[in-house]
């Protein structure tokens, strides 16, 4: 149950990142995130958009890649990392976001997916982790691979063209399923 810390309206143009929000390790793919970007950055896929990573692990080790040095040096790809975020730089990273990386190899439930729908953001996850908190084509597109490039930019583009429709999906879910007020009546029926 989460709080809603959505305390303006959500600006469709400033939507602007496919973001990777959260700790960067190998049961969250990071690794598959990062190869994806290279792809999309080599073949200029999404030429509006910038891929964004807020992490508090330390990606210093992405600087010796020659590509993703020169990417970050030019803004396609904002970096935040090795150190706290605040929770009002967090939520200035998902409400900047179209669409945020949820395509673990492992999944656990975590923070990353209520805040993106939260932000009205769109997810990308992995069709082998199928949950009921994930509606395919609704508030994220399901992936057979996290690993097949040209899979991951077909459901992007898909999300993109529908940036409103996600958006406005992502929040009716959060208000409805991850919204502690949606609980009361809930809460009030198990303690008669």
């Amino acid at each position: 149950m989460f709080d809603d810390e959505l305390d303006i309206n959500i600006d469709i143009p400033t939507k602007m990142y496919i973001s990777y929000i959260g700790t960067a390790n190998p049961d969250h793919s990071f690794d598959e995130f990062i190869n994806y970007i290279l792809f999309a950055i080599e073949n200029n896929s999404f030429p509006d958009y910038k891929f964004l990573i807020a992490s508090k692990s330390n990606l210093n080790y992405l600087f010796e890649n020659v590509e993703l040095k020169k990417s970050i040096d030019n803004g396609k790809i904002v970096l935040w990392h090795n150190k706290f975020m605040t929770n009002k730089e967090i939520n200035k990273h998902y409400l900047d976001s179209a669409i945020v990386w949820n395509a673990y190899s492992r999944t656990t439930q975590s923070g990353v997916l209520p805040k993106a729908y939260m932000f009205g953001c769109a997810v990308l996850t992995l069709e082998k982790n199928r949950n009921e908190f994930v509606i395919n084509n609704k508030t994220g597109i399901y992936l057979k691979s996290n690993s097949d490039s040209l899979e991951i930019t077909t459901a992007i583009n898909e999300i993109l063209i529908k940036k409103e429709y996600f958006k406005i999906n992502c929040r009716i879910f959060f208000t409805n399923i991850f919204f502690y007020k949606s609980m009361i009546q809930k809460f009030h029926l198990i303690i008669k």
